[in-house]
This record gives C-alpha cells, structure tokens and sequence, in this order.
C-alpha cells in the first residue's frame, strides 16, 4: 500500500445540492423520531407519518429506531441505549459514486485497489468509505450514528476491490483507542485503519520479498527501536538487506523464514509490550482487517514478483553495473509497495555481491 494523492472532484451545483440536502434529511430524520417517539419501537404508522412530512422514501424505509436492553426480560428502563441510524441501503451511490467522483479516484489508484493494490476489472471495484456512514461494529452491534453525515464526503471515499471493501473490512472501523465519533471529533478519533490518502502508509505496512506477505513495519520498527536502538531508517535498511530479520515470517507451508533468534527476542518483546499495553498495531490492524495476506492476494503477488525477479536476472547477466534499478523505468500499475521492498532487498543483495567480488 503506498500514499495516493486526493485528487480534486469538481461536483456540479446540483450534485453538491443533492448532496447537502441528503445530508439534512438524515439529520432531520433523526431529531424528529427521536424527539417525538418515546416508545421502544418505529412503527408502520410512524413512517408512514415520516413519507408524510416530505421525507425521502429511501431513508425513511431503511432508518433503525430500535432500544437495547442490557439484560433480556428486565422490565425496567435502566441502562436502555437507543440505536438510531441509518443501513447501508439508505445511501445513494449515484451521489457518492457517481461519475465525477469515480473517474477521478479510477485515476488517482490507476485502476488499483486504494488498499490491496491489485489492478481491478471493471466489474470488480466501485468507490467505497472509508468510515462506514451506517455505523461501525461494536462486538455483535453496529453503532449507527456514528458516520452518517459523512456518506457524501469525498474525503470519505475510495476506490477499492469487493473484496477488501466487501468482503473483509464491511462495518469493521477499529481505533487505536478511546471513543469514536460522534463522541470526539473527526480530528480526535484515532482510527487503526490505515488511510491511503492523507499519510504515508509504508510507515505502517510493508512487504516481504522473500514471501510476498504484508507485514506491520511500525511493529518492526518499534521492536528494532526498543531492542536495538535502530532508528526507522536503520531498520529499514536492516530488513530490506536481509528479510530474516523480518520476525514471525512463514512461507505458504508454514515453514518459517525468519532468523530463530530474532523470532525468539521477538516473542519476548511481545510480551513485555502486551502487559505495558504499548504494542503498535496500526499495520497489523490494518492486514487483518482487509485481509492483506488472503490467500488469493499472496500467489497474486508472488507470481507478479517471479515475474519481476526473472526480468531483474536477465538484465543483471547482460549488464557490468551495480546498484542500478533495472525495473525503475517500468514501475508497475499493481502490487507497487511490493515493487519497492523487492528492489530494494534486490539491489543491496547486489551491491553486497559486487563488493565482494572487488
């Protein structure tokens, strides 16, 4: 995953229009039933009274009104939390995924997922959110009011795969901690998940040549900090020299790659961080949470880096020079962190070569 550029969306007046006022329904839809419904359900009659008053059908259909009790069966109104909201089939994908706004994030991705980078067909991708406007898990419950307001903000949006968007992350919306919105503000809440727009995630996740697998480089990085007084250019430099020094790493048959002893310091360290509370996982949230290393994606990426590892051997047999990226001028459209942690290990297995040829 590498940072994408924002790209500026030019939004008509009447998108912008819609936009906005699809936003002040919601938050009218809101006030209203929750001002003037005192009992513990949303009737038929109250959202025909709802279509009515000149609500959108659309949102009045798909609003949740509903109370969780703590304890089934307690009559009493104790501790009652209401849920009000907004499903996903609320928000109009011809106003956040319409042409103007898909073109431009297709353009800006260069037709790759924002997060698993893979080139997507046509078929296969659509814009999505970053934080889910109808609300995000909490256990076995979804907290709707947290995002709604943001179902139309482009800096909200994305383009990425079914699968990542679909399929693994959904309603998932971790923080690092404390509460999330609308308890804090947007500025205030700490999300895991990492944000290809707005920062640089190769701070957080990064790749290994040696098994094509995402690994968290803020962890690594944190271990190597703590454990060695390496600074993050020093670690990188370590692990791109010698991807052993990855710890917890395994090849498809569960073979480990990684050196016993950094695995074994690893493992300790782990554990001093798990009872201070302090480990980063803003990288390893982030895989899991989009199925980074999902089997499919892993031969999808080790077959892109066969190809690019046999195009970087053949121009090594023909040419004299050493530490020279042979690849640079071909950047690829997918997999492009890959691209970069592959030549990068490549390059100084090079230059360790020439070296000690001289």
């Amino acid at each position: 995953m590498i940072a994408i550029k924002r790209p500026a969306v030019c939004l008509s007046p009447d998108q912008q229009h819609k936009q906005r006022a699809a936003v002040q329904q919601m938050q009218a839809i809101l006030t209203a039933v929750n001002q003037s419904h005192p009992y513990r359900l949303l009737r038929t009659q109250d959202r025909r009274a709802l279509l009515q008053k000149g609500y959108a059908r659309d949102l009045v259909e798909n609003l949740v009104y509903m109370t969780l009790r703590p304890q089934p069966g307690l009559s009493v109104q104790h501790g009652d939390r209401l849920m009000i909201g907004f499903t996903q089939a609320a928000f109009d994908p011809s106003l956040y995924g319409c042409d103007n706004i898909s073109e431009a994030l297709i353009k800006a991705n260069q037709g790759c997922c924002s997060w698993c980078e893979r080139l997507i067909a046509a078929n296969d991708g659509a814009v999505f959110h970053y934080r889910p406007p109808c609300g995000y898990l909490q256990g076995l419950d979804i907290q709707r009011t947290a995002y709604y307001a943001l179902a139309y903000d482009v800096n909200n949006l994305l383009f990425a795969c079914g699968d990542c968007a679909q399929r693994y992350k959904g309603n998932h919306f971790p923080v690092i901690s404390g509460p999330h919105m609308p308890d804090v503000s947007e500025c205030a809440e700490r999300p895991s998940l990492v944000n290809p727009y707005g920062e640089d995630p190769r701070q957080f996740i990064r790749f290994n040549p040696m098994n094509a697998c995402a690994y968290g480089f803020d962890e690594v990085v944190a271990f190597y900090q703590q454990t060695k007084g390496l600074s993050v250019e020093q670690t990188a430099d370590l692990v791109s020299a010698d991807p052993g020094r990855i710890p917890d790493q395994q090849d498809i048959r569960g073979h480990r790659l990684s050196d016993s002893s950094v695995d074994r310091a690893y493992q300790q360290w782990l554990c001093g961080c798990a009872n201070s509370g302090q480990t980063p996982r803003r990288g390893q949230s982030t895989i899991d949470c989009l199925g980074l290393n999902r089997p499919a994606l892993v031969y999808a990426r080790a077959a892109q880096l066969r190809d690019w590892r046999l195009a970087w051997l053949g121009w090594s047999e023909k040419s004299d020079k050493v530490c020279d990226n042979p690849l640079a001028e071909q950047a690829p459209v997918q997999f492009r962190s890959l691209f970069i942690d592959a030549c990068n290990t490549w390059q100084q297995a090079q230059c360790a070569q020439g070296t000690a040829h001289d």
